[in-house]
């Protein structure tokens, strides 16, 4: 969501994340995620579920992959 001078109204904006280790299938997949500055958010899932790879790559330690065609 872009306000009127074309920025994002969110503290974090993810489009469109695609991580996955070798050739094999992503572990994170045209993943989406915007957070306003007031919230608290808490990720949860199974064991993985790309919880500590979603983190990885917000905190710049990986890098994400080409999107899927």
């Amino acid at each position: 969501m872009a306000g009127s001078s074309g920025r994002s109204e969110f503290m974090l904006e993810i489009t469109n994340l695609v991580k996955r280790y070798g050739h094999n299938e992503p572990v994170l997949k045209n993943l989406n995620l915007e957070v306003d500055g007031s919230s608290v958010v808490s990720i949860v899932g199974a064991s993985g579920a790309g919880k500590s790879t979603l983190l990885r790559c917000i905190c710049l330690l990986y890098t994400s992959d080409a999107a899927d065609e």
